[in-house]
C-alpha cells in the first residue's frame, strides 16, 4: 500500500469543537507515568536563601574555632603567667634571705654562741660542759 500524496487527498473541513476534542483526548493519552515536580518559580529567593544558611552554618563554625581557640591560649597565658610569676617569686626570696643572712643572721649566732659559751651558767669549764651537752645531743 502505497502513501498518498498530501495534495492529492480530498480534505474537508474540521469544525472547531472535533479539533479541539481531538487535542484534549491526544493530551490525555500521554499523561506520564510519574510526576514532575514543577520548576522552581523564583530561583533567586531559593539562592539567597541558600546563601544566608550558608553565612549562618560557616557564622557557627567560625564561633565555635573562635572558643576552642580563645580557651587553648587561655591556658597557654595562664601557663607561661604560672612559671614567671615562680621565677620572680625565686628571686625575690633569694633577695630577701642574702639580706637578712647579711643583716640579721649574724647577730642571731653570735647570741646563740654567747649561750654555748657560758654552757655552766656559773663559774666552771665552758668548752667542757658544752662539749657534754653536744655528746648528750
Amino acid at each position: 500500500m502505497a502513501i498518498p500524496d498530501p495534495a492529492m487527498v480530498p480534505t474537508e473541513p474540521v469544525s472547531a469543537n472535533v479539533c479541539a476534542q481531538m487535542v484534549e483526548s491526544a493530551t490525555r493519552s500521554c499523561q506520564p507515568l510519574f510526576q514532575i515536580p514543577p520548576e522552581p518559580v523564583n530561583s533567586t529567593a531559593d539562592s539567597l536563601a541558600m546563601l544566608s544558611t550558608a553565612f549562618t552554618f560557616g557564622s557557627i563554625i567560625l564561633a565555635i574555632i573562635a572558643v576552642i581557640a580563645g580557651f587553648a591560649w587561655s591556658k597557654v597565658v595562664a601557663y607561661k603567667a604560672e612559671e614567671e610569676a615562680k621565677k620572680v617569686a625565686k628571686d625575690c626570696a633569694d633577695v630577701y634571705i642574702e639580706d637578712w643572712l647579711a643583716k640579721k643572721a649574724p647577730g642571731i649566732i653570735r647570741s646563740r654562741v654567747d649561750f654555748i659559751l657560758d654552757a655552766t651558767l656559773g663559774p666552771g669549764d665552758d668548752a667542757k660542759a658544752a662539749d657534754d651537752i653536744g655528746k648528750e645531743a
